[in-house]
């Protein structure tokens, strides 16, 4: 491995695909700051919340994705946490 870096470059191997992901981890990196400037570290956390859930939602539907009953329990929890901040 340490021959292909000396030969080729730190970089090699890297398409578009790579790029593209580096790419959105830097646009996820920055909202966050964003949402930690603006609205502060406990929105933020609950951002992160809701985030979880909606992409187990989505993992269901697109993929078939079976939760755990210790995953649905966490869900639940994280949910209730959410409400009772709010009110």
């Amino acid at each position: 491995d340490h021959e292909t870096i000396f030969n080729e470059g730190m970089l090699y191997g890297f398409d578009m695909l790579v790029w593209i992901v580096v790419f959105w981890y830097c646009i996820g990196g920055l909202s966050v700051a964003v949402c930690i400037k603006y609205s502060g570290n406990i929105a933020k956390n609950f951002a992160t919340s809701a985030a979880i859930i909606i992409s187990m939602v989505a993992s269901i539907y697109l993929f078939g994705f079976i939760p755990n009953p210790l995953f649905l329990l966490g869900t639940g929890l994280v949910i209730t946490s959410i409400f009772l901040y709010s009110s």
